[in-house]
Parts: structure tokens; sequence; C-alpha cells
């Protein structure tokens, strides 16, 4: 049997995840043992199958409690919580981790003790006491001298840190996990994922996407050399968020539809993530029967409140998405770098419901994040509040500058055309100057319902708006994949099911692109040239 464990221990740390199953199966056979059992479920959980790999964690932690192996137990306990978490079983994940917490303070002093600090960093409420729990982890870690834990632990204090507002201090904290994670220091794959996510998360919430593109590169190459593909999944929705907020729309929706599929079955919590993101692109791109259909069923979820707030917004309907970001701002720290989105969108939200004074305390609000952090995107975020609260035109036009200093192309191109609209009767010339470019920003990223809006306001100044030419080239990038489909012969149905959209909206598609092309009907359509979907 020790052979048998020892073959199936090398298999899983090379990352041969079929033969580690293989093998541990095999070792079972010959004697059931806790080691076995942990083995087999972390080689089932890299194939993605979470639910049998809870099964065999539960079997390691009774056959560890019965041999009086507190460490085994602890671990697998913790392990529990975690997996059961990603299911979105919130009760049953906090039972293990506090039954985890109990059985670490019975044994005294272990390295284990460390991950149940950092669950608990994970699931805190708030950055400040998530910090609190990764410190006590580093802590520890350090006793044991526990490479693994240690670099973990700092990622997740990094994350808090950032979180806090603390940037410079929490990306240091991080950029020397992630060296150490894909620098071959660490060893256990679980936690180089985990080191790896937090690093992109806090990117994402820093709005530090420079360092973000860098490190995820280098994080996706580590895990393709080392056939972990599965821990990137998470990490593939924040990174096709980055992608949304810097204007590269084609891209984010290739990450997050992948990551939204992969994580269908095992993670739901996961998938709402990616479904919450890829409706905010919806929403952007003016798609917005998409978006609340990406929206349905996961409405009442925190991660997904910027993306239904933004659609309330988008459909007129102020007084809903007011109730949806009030309910989210409770619930998050005043100091938090989450809050930035959320607040952006109350002081449209406050100002479209007249209530001036609630959209000045958002704005003074953002201030502070702006204040505290001293970055380009906060401070873009905050001066583009108090330009909206104040019609403070020059202020806006400092907003745009910031926006496009951050490389954020679509929030620029808001202020262009608001700035456009506050200056329409005082001074048309320049009105319809930032208009054309708002015009251009929206039309070359696609956001259609702000072309529309930019196009209006420019015929409106005597300025020719949108063009119609009858030729393909004048298709959205949506039109252009329905259009080749067209071509190909199949069916609305069957283009539906091709780009995960509803017939109702291929038919939506494709009324515009025979009114684009002025063609009579599909036949005519198809006789036009093809071209690649863009």
């Amino acid at each position: 049997m020790e052979r048998s464990l020892c073959a199936a221990r090398d298999a899983l740390a090379a990352g041969r995840w079929i033969d580690a199953r293989t093998l541990y199966e095999n070792a079972l056979q010959d004697a059931e043992s806790a080691e076995a059992c942990e083995g087999l479920s972390q080689a089932l959980w890299w194939l993605d199958d979470v639910a049998e790999a809870v099964r065999m964690r539960e079997r390691a932690y009774v056959l560890a409690r019965a041999a009086g192996d507190a460490a085994t137990a602890i671990r697998n306990a913790t392990w529990i919580s975690r997996l059961l978490a990603s299911f979105g079983n919130a009760a049953a994940s906090d039972g293990w981790l506090a039954r985890a917490e109990s059985l670490a303070e019975e044994a005294g002093p272990t390295i284990e003790r460390a991950y149940v600090e950092l669950m608990r960093a994970k699931k805190a409420a708030d950055a400040e006491t998530a910090e609190c729990h990764a410190a006590r982890a580093l802590g520890i870690a350090r006793d044991f001298g526990d490479i693994d834990f240690e670099m973990f632990a700092r990622s997740e204090l990094g994350r808090a840190l950032v979180t806090r507002g603390r940037i410079d201090e929490g990306m240091r904290q991080l950029d020397e996990a992630v060296a150490a994670a894909t620098g071959g220091e660490m060893r256990q794959l679980p936690f180089i994922g985990d080191t790896c996510c937090n690093m992109l998360s806090a990117c994402e919430r820093a709005a530090d996407y420079v360092r973000l593109w860098e490190w995820f590169g280098i994080v996706d190459d580590f895990c393709r050399r080392h056939h972990c593909t599965p821990m990137m999944n998470y990490c593939r929705t924040l990174f096709g968020g980055a992608l949304i907020t810097v204007g590269r729309w084609c891209e984010a929706e290739q990450e997050l539809l992948a990551a939204a599929a992969v994580s269908d079955e095992n993670y739901p919590s996961m998938r709402v993530a990616a479904l919450a993101r890829l409706a905010l692109l919806r929403v952007r791109e003016g798609r917005f029967d998409e978006a609340r259909s990406l929206l349905t069923g996961i409405e009442n979820q925190r991660s997904a409140a910027e993306a239904v707030a933004a659609l309330e917004l988008a459909t007129g309907n102020a007084p809903t998405a007011a109730v949806v970001l009030r309910r989210s701002l409770r619930d998050t720290a005043e100091d938090a770098l989450t809050a930035v989105p959320l607040l952006d969108l109350f002081v449209i939200a406050m100002l479209a419901l007249g209530d001036a004074e609630q959209a000045r305390v958002a704005a003074s609000r953002l201030a502070a994040v702006a204040e505290r952090t001293n970055r380009t995107p906060f401070r873009a975020f905050a001066v583009r509040a108090a330009a909206r609260v104040d019609l403070d035109c020059a202020a806006m036009e400092r907003a745009a500058e910031l926006f496009d200093q951050a490389s954020m192309r679509f929030d620029a191109a808001v202020c262009r055309l608001e700035l456009a609209e506050q200056m329409a009767e005082s001074d048309r010339d320049t009105a319809a100057f930032d208009a054309r470019i708002a015009f251009d920003a929206f039309d070359r990223l696609g956001a259609n319902a702000h072309a529309d809006r930019a196009a209006q306001l420019l015929r409106s100044l005597g300025v020719r708006g949108r063009p119609t030419p009858r030729s393909a080239e004048s298709l959205t990038r949506r039109e252009r994949q329905v259009f080749d489909l067209m071509r190909a012969g199949l069916s609305n149905a069957e283009i539906g099911e091709r780009l995960f959209i509803s017939p109702k909206t291929v038919e939506h598609h494709v009324s515009s692109i025979l009114g684009k092309l002025g063609a009579r009907n599909r036949v005519e359509a198809a006789a036009l040239p093809a071209f690649g979907a863009k």
C-alpha cells in the first residue's frame, strides 16, 4: 500500500490528476486511509468533480478523527468549508469552519491553525477583520517556517490592505507572495492558486491594470506548465472585468463566457461573478434585454449589485437602482475600494431622483477614497461625481482627462458626452467637438445606446450624427457575428445557441442588420461579401 501511496503522491505533485485519481483509488481498494481519501479528493478537485471531492474530504475527516490525527482532521474540515462555500452553501461552510476552529483550539499549536485563520480572512465581512485574520495566519506560518502558508497569508493580507485603501503597502505583500508562488518556492498548488487570485483581485479593486496585465501573463503561463488551469477560472473572471474597464470588450466577452461555462456546475458563486460582469458589459453595449436575462436569478447576489444597478439606471428605473445600491453600500465598509463603482452609480441615481444632498454625500465618500489612495482612476471617479453634483463643466473635462490617463475609454467618453450635453446651449461649437469625440469612442467600443445618444446630440447641434452606410462595416461586432452565421444558413434558434443569446434577440439583430445593409430579406443580405466577426 505504501508503494501505491508514494506513486499517487508523486502524480499529484506533478499535476497528473487522472493518474493520481487512479492511483489513490487503487490504494483505497487495498486499505482505506485518511491520506488516500484526502489525496483522491485533491485529484478530484483538480478534475472539477467538486461534489465527489467533498465526499472524499468528509471520509478523510472521519478516518482522521477515529485515528486521533487532529492535524489531518483540521485540514480536511477547513477544506470542506472551502468547497461548500464554492457551492454557495454558507451555513454548512460556516459549520465546518467552526468545527475546524474548535479542533485547532483543542490541539494546541499546529500549522493547520493558519489555514483556519486564512479561511476566516476569506469569509470576513469587512477588510479590517480580514486583515486581522490574515496577520494571525502569517504569524503562525512564520513560527512554523512554512513557506506555503506564509506566502498565502501574505497575499490574503495584501488583498485586505488594498481593499482598505492602503494600496502600496498591500501590493508590496502581494508582489512578494506571487513571486514566490510562480518562482518555485511554494509547492502546494491550491495555495499557489489562492495567492495568484488574491493578486488579480486586488489589482482589479485598485484599478491597477498595468500590474494586472503583467502578473496575469506570468500566472497563466505557470498554470499551463503545471497542468492546473482549473485554478484560473476565477482569475479569468477578474481579468474579464478589468478588460471591460479598459475597453477591450471582445477579449472580455471571451474570458467571461469561458469562465461562466466552466463554473456552471461546480462553482456557482464564481459563475455569478462571471455572469454579473458579462451583464455589465451588455449594459455598456446597450444590449439591455441580454443583460437582464444574464442577471435573472442572481439579482440579489452581492457581486451582481453593480450590474443590476447599472441596468436599472440605463433603462430609466432609478428608484430600483437606488434600492439595490443602498443595500450594497450598507454592507460595504466606508473606506473599502469595492464601494467606488457603487458610489459612482449612486450619485447618478440620487440626481435622477432629485436628491442632490445624498448625491453630494456619496461624492464626498469618493473624494475621501481618492485622497487616501492618490490613484488616478479613483481621482477620476471623484472628480466626475463632484462635476455631476455641481454641474461643473471644467471638473467634468478634468474627469475625462483622468479617465483617459487611466485607459478607461468608456468612462472618458461618458464624461465627454455629459460635458457636451451641459454646454449645448452655451457653447455649441465646444459641445459639438466633445460630442463627436464621445460618439467616435462609443462607436469603436460598440456602446450602441451611448453612441445613439451622442449622435442625437450632434444632430440637434446641426452636425451629422451616426452615418448609415449600406455595407457590412456599419455593423456592430455582435451583428457581424450574427451576419456571418446567417450567411452560413443557420436559423435564428441555431444562431442563438451558438452565441448564447435568445432567438428573439437574434431576430432583433437580424432586423437591424437588414436595415443597415439596405436589404429586404436574408437572401439579399447574404449576397454581400463575407468577413470575419471582430
